[in-house]
This record gives structure tokens, C-alpha cells and sequence, in this order.
């Protein structure tokens, strides 16, 4: 069997191939099927077409499972969410407002008590105190107060009558009374009163003194009482207004939190619930993967055997970039693929390649490389992939599959082993700064377009699926 380009294989792929010399020929000689790999190629064929058959099956249930998934009203819980801690943290500057003010007023009144009832205090005391240190002074001059030296007189002056009248009542009945006796009596009788009465005056004096000591202590005692009355009385009113204060805003804050709580648990809620109705999909499209799987690899097996028993024959030397091998990538065109929310540029404007439906308009490049524009022919059928995240100069970062080719004219080029710069929509040109396994599958497209099979995803040419 002898292999060779057609004109449509060669237009769609080999005028895309870079090479780096002169012509080179390329012969592939099969060797006659078998009738015994004739009879196995046909019950592997069976066994492929049932399985892509079920896979088909199992595809188009995921592809409606997607449609049956809870997408909640996002903007709604937000605006609910928005108004509720709105309304709530109203109502919390407003009732922390209001115990502030109860506290500054309870506080400023017990102040104002405490601060007249201790110039009470103080005054009634410096009272005290004054008409004591006037009497101290008195007493430094030798000055009893008044009514207590009448008393003294008085009580001196029945002490000197009775004294006086009983000596000389008794000197006249013993009938020795005359004027020097009774001179000589009175004489000793002043001596001894004037020595009596100053003998008490010193101790008044000093009974005066003590007595004032006294007087002072408890003026002191009885301030200091009141005054330590008047501190607990502040300090009691203080610690409630505190304590009250303190428990108010701490209600309010309970309230507060508990209500924020709510709303947020409602959003956290819904999106558990979106992220548990993709479980349904996810699960059948990725086993509908499965199931194409290994009618896949058995396709590859097959045709990398009959490839396999044949020889190659080669006319010339190209530096290792022949024909064939460019046609060998015509398999692996076929994962090329981008995830849903990718941007097409259409002269409708721009649309996500999931929206993208047969016979619609897109960007395209002709064969100068001057923008046209293309027919959508086909619709690659979604399913999960692999995601490899391509990172380019110009910041665009498109999500795609390891085997994607982006056009770097005149030829295309691997996503992960692009070595000249991607062409964007406006001409210019990009270069790949990285390609990164992203770590997850995901749902992803692909189209073919009509002419060069070339549309820009996310503003940078890229290669449809391929035939």
C-alpha cells in the first residue's frame, strides 16, 4: 500500500509545516492485511464502535445533566446580604450610640455628686478646723475661752466666801477677832486662793489643749469617714455603669455577629448546593471520557501496527522534518481544545466558544495573512480534559489542552513547544511566556473553521480541530 498526499490533506496541514531545505519524497510500503488481522480488526472495530457508541450515549447525558445544574441568583444573595448588614449595622451604631450616651450621663452625675458632696465635706471640715486653730491660738496666749473661765470664777469665788466666812466666824466666837489677825488671815487666805487659781488655770489650760487635740482627731475622723463614704458611693455607681456598658455592647454584638452569620451562611449554603449539582454531570462526561477511551487507543494500536510492518524510503535528506511526520500530527489534532468561557472574536462581537453554533461568522487569517472571515463548519462535541494554562507576553492567558497549535505563520506550533511568538488579532505578535499544567479537567470545545481552519482564541490565531 502506497501512502499519498491528496490535495485536501496537503492544503489543510502540509502547507503549514515548516521545512528546512529542499523537496524531499517519502514512501510508506504496507505490507497485505491478513485475513486473520482482518478478522481481529473487525471485532476490535465492533468493540470500538459499542464503546464510543455508549460513550455517546453517556455524553449527551452529561452534556443535559449541565442544564440541570442549580445556578443560584448570586447578584440577589448579595443585594439580601448587603442590605441585611446595611440595616443591621444601623441599628448597632444607633443602640451603641444611645448606651454610650446612658453611660456618659450615669458617670457624669455620679461625678458631679461626688465632687459636691466632697466640697461639702471639705468646707464643714476647713470650718472645723479654723474655729480649732483659733482657739489654739488663743490658748498659745494664755486665753481660756470665756464661759469657761466664768465657771472657774465662780466656782473659786463660793470655794473663797465659804472658805473666808467659816475662818472668820470661827476666829469671832473664839474671841481673839482684831484687825491684824483678820489681816493676817486675809493675807494668807489670798495667797492661797491666788495659788489655787493658778494652779487650775495651768491645768486648764492643759485640759483645754487636750480637749482641742480631741476635737481635731475626730473633725479628721468624722471628714475621712464621709469622704471614704463618698468614694464608694462613686466607685459602686461607676463599676455598674461600667458592667451595664460592657454588657450591652456585648448583647449587641452577639446580635450583630449572629445576623452577619445567617446571611453569610445562606451564600455559603447556596454555593455548596451549585458546587454538589455539577457532581452529576462532571461524573458522566468524565465517564463517557472513559468509555471513548479505550476505542481510541485501540484505533491507535491498529494503525500504529500496520504502520509499524512497514518500511520508509526517503529520496533525500530534509534535516529530519519530512512530510510524513507532519501528517503524523493529524492524529493528535483531534484533543486540541479550549475550556468554555474562551473568547472568539466574531464580526458580531465577541462571543464564548461554548455559545458558538455551525454556520456562524469568526475572525479568520487568509493566505497573506490578512484578516477574512470564516464559517463555523463543525462543533467538537465537549468533553474533560487535561488543562494546560498558556501564558503569553501580552498578559492574555488562554486555557487549553497540551496538544493545542496556535499559528506562528507561516506554520503551527505545540503549546507546549512554541518557540516563535503567537500572531494576535491586531497583527502584532506575542511570544509564549509559559505553558503550565493547571492541575484539574475541565469541560472543553473545539471547532472547525471553514479556509485555513484558523479563528483567534482570546485575541491570539489558533488552529481548529482538525480532519
Amino acid at each position: 500500500m502506497h501512502f499519498e498526499q491528496d490535495d485536501a490533506i496537503f492544503k489543510r496541514y502540509f502547507r503549514h509545516a515548516h521545512f528546512k531545505g529542499g523537496s524531499t519524497t517519502t514512501t510508506r510500503n504496507i505490507p497485505a492485511q491478513t485475513a486473520n488481522e482482518a478478522s481481529l480488526e473487525s471485532g476490535l472495530m465492533n468493540y470500538d464502535n459499542a464503546g464510543l457508541s455508549k460513550a455517546g450515549d453517556v455524553l449527551n447525558q452529561g452534556v443535559s445533566a449541565i442544564g440541570e445544574t442549580y445556578n443560584p441568583d448570586w447578584s440577589t444573595l448579595y443585594n439580601n446580604f448587603q442590605h441585611t448588614s446595611d440595616d443591621y449595622l444601623s441599628q448597632y451604631s444607633a443602640r451603641s450610640d444611645g448606651y454610650l450616651n446612658q453611660y456618659k450621663n450615669t458617670m457624669d452625675g455620679a461625678i458631679g455628686d461626688y465632687k459636691n458632696s466632697a466640697q461639702n465635706y471639705l468646707s464643714d471640715y476647713q470650718g472645723d478646723m479654723k474655729g480649732m486653730n483659733d482657739q489654739y491660738t488663743a490658748l498659745t496666749n494664755g486665753e481660756l475661752p470665756v464661759a469657761y473661765a466664768a465657771a472657774r470664777k465662780q466656782a473659786l469665788n463660793s470655794d473663797l466666801t465659804g472658805t473666808v466666812g467659816t475662818a472668820i466666824s470661827g476666829l469671832g466666837s473664839r474671841g481673839i477677832l482684831n484687825s491684824s489677825v483678820t489681816n493676817s488671815a486675809m493675807n494668807n487666805i489670798s495667797q492661797n486662793a491666788s495659788d489655787t487659781l493658778a494652779k487650775n488655770y495651768s491645768n486648764d489650760l492643759q485640759t483645754e489643749s487636750s480637749l482641742l487635740g480631741q476635737k481635731a482627731n475626730n473633725a479628721s475622723t468624722y471628714y475621712g469617714n464621709r469622704m471614704s463614704n463618698a468614694n464608694g458611693v462613686f466607685g459602686n455607681t461607676s463599676t455598674y455603669a461600667n458592667n451595664l456598658f460592657s454588657n450591652q455592647n456585648a448583647a449587641l454584638n452577639s446580635l450583630y455577629g449572629n445576623a452577619a452569620a445567617e446571611e453569610q451562611a445562606k451564600i455559603t449554603n447556596n454555593a455548596s448546593a451549585q458546587t454538589a449539582s455539577y457532581t452529576k454531570p462532571t461524573s458522566l462526561l468524565s465517564y463517557a471520557s472513559q468509555l471513548a477511551t479505550p476505542s481510541h487507543n485501540q484505533y491507535s494500536t491498529m494503525y500504529a501496527g500496520r504502520m509499524g510492518t512497514g518500511s520508509t524510503t526517503q529520496t533525500s535528506n530534509d534535516g529530519g522534518a519530512s512530510a510524513w511526520k507532519t501528517a503524523g500530527s493529524i492524529g493528535s489534532a483531534m484533543i486540541m481544545c479550549f475550556v468554555g468561557k474562551t473568547i472568539i472574536r466574531t464580526p458580531k462581537g465577541l462571543k464564548r466558544i461554548d455559545d458558538i453554533k455551525p454556520g456562524d461568522d469568526v475572525y479568520s487569517l487568509d493566505d497573506n495573512d490578512k484578516i477574512c472571515i470564516e464559517k463555523v463548519l463543525q462543533i467538537l462535541p465537549p468533553h474533560m480534559a487535561d488543562i494546560v494554562e498558556a501564558s503569553f507576553d501580552n498578559e492574555v492567558v488562554i486555557e487549553t489542552t497540551e496538544s493545542q497549535r496556535f499559528y506562528t505563520s507561516p506554520w503551527f506550533e505545540y503549546v507546549e513547544r512554541m518557540k516563535k511568538p503567537g500572531i494576535t488579532f491586531d497583527g502584532n505578535k506575542t511570544p509564549l511566556v509559559k505553558a503550565d499544567p493547571a492541575g484539574r479537567k475541565d469541560l472543553v470545545y473545539d471547532i472547525v473553521v471553514s479556509g485555513r481552519n484558523i479563528f483567534f482564541a482570546n485575541g491570539i490565531a489558533v488552529e481548529g480541530l482538525g480532519d
